[in-house]
């Protein structure tokens, strides 16, 4: 059972409250979280009168959500988010982390070593007709079509991965559009925030993207493998380097190229840059991603674009399993000694 549910206190004078006031009585008698708190605040501008369209709404209520992701803790909430941070650290038998930056901020900030087990993939999604990704015929699991060259991108695309260099590359690329180069052809499977629409409309593209809404999983695993190139675009946010989504690992394993938009040093371009799987280009590097679009346009119209992929077992959830598993079992033989 939910329960729709906003702060009001419109009779704050009469009650001698405030709204900061309501809000910490609610987050420690109702024992809220951060998400559960973060929902009933935007519900609050979801339900208000908004003197505009609907699309106006969604865009302001976006404008909303982003802010409020934007905020920083205060100087003093942050002093005890660290000290929470520390002892935690201290306290722990081993430190698991997703990424090799993770890893080097927690060495400097408290001297220890973490283990890093990113995120991964599920062989079965992808063994069920082709085989493994490494033990396939890239050929026979990337059906060409020599008029078309499809940019494929699954997931949620919210505001911070709308990057206007990628749809400006498209435009301007379209605009030069040589002879013989196949026809671009752009599928955004997922949840889109209104800015990517309104990029898309910005920059005349409506003609060329397709938009799919959310599907099963296994029904996006076809689009993978058929897609020219696989678009991940990283979270232009301070902690951007750290970022390695789920989906990176999911195009790893389709085997087809990756176009990443993000920061060049960060550690999903260095996942891709060590399985040669694509190019990470940076979040204003126009020319970059246009050259890097025609070269791989030229490649597909010749029958010639594939990715050398390698190392991508490494990243199979058995695999990291196994990593997870022996640091379980050394912690018990440690303990063990200790009794």
């Amino acid at each position: 059972v939910r329960l729709s549910t906003t702060f009001c206190t419109d009779n704050r004078t009469v009650s001698n409250t405030t709204v900061s006031l309501e809000i910490e009585r609610a987050i420690k008698y109702l024992e809220l979280g951060a998400d559960e708190l973060k929902r009933i605040l935007i519900y609050g501008f979801k339900r208000s009168f908004f003197p505009g369209s609907y699309l106006d709404k969604r865009a302001y209520v976006r404008r909303i959500i982003d802010y409020y992701d934007q905020l920083k803790l205060s100087s003093r909430a942050d002093k005890k988010h660290k000290r929470q941070e520390q002892s935690v650290l201290r306290e722990a038998d081993r430190v698991v982390v997703v990424g090799k930056t993770m890893a080097e901020a927690f060495s400097r900030s408290a001297g220890i070593e973490s283990l890093v087990i990113p995120n991964g993939y599920d062989e079965a999604d992808f063994q069920a007709n082709t085989g493994s990704p490494e033990q396939r015929d890239p050929k026979e699991a990337y059906q060409k079509d020599p008029d078309a060259f499809s940019i494929v991108h699954i997931g949620a695309m919210n505001g911070d991965r709308n990057h206007p260099v990628f749809w400006k590359a498209l435009a301007e690329r379209l605009k030069e559009e040589k002879q013989g180069i196949p026809e671009i052809r752009i599928k955004l499977i997922g949840k889109l925030d209104i800015s990517v629409q309104q990029s898309i409309h910005q920059y005349g593209l409506d003609h060329r993207v397709e938009i799919i809404p959310s599907l099963p999983h296994e029904e996006i695993i076809p689009y993978l493998k058929s897609a020219s190139v696989l678009y991940l675009p990283i979270n232009r946010t301070p902690n951007a380097r750290m970022i390695q989504t789920g989906k990176l690992f999911e195009y790893l394993a389709a085997g087809r190229p990756i176009l990443g938009i993000g920061p060049e040093d960060g550690d999903a371009a260095a996942t891709i840059r060590d399985c040669l799987a694509g190019v990470m280009v940076d979040f204003d590097d126009l020319e970059g991603v246009k050259s890097q679009l025609e070269h791989w346009a030229a490649l597909h119209r010749d029958g010639k674009l594939e990715a050398p992929i390698k190392g991508v077992e490494a990243y199979s959830r058995r695999r990291l399993s196994e990593v997870l598993a022996g640091a379980l079992d050394d912690i018990c033989d440690h303990r063990k000694k200790l009794v």
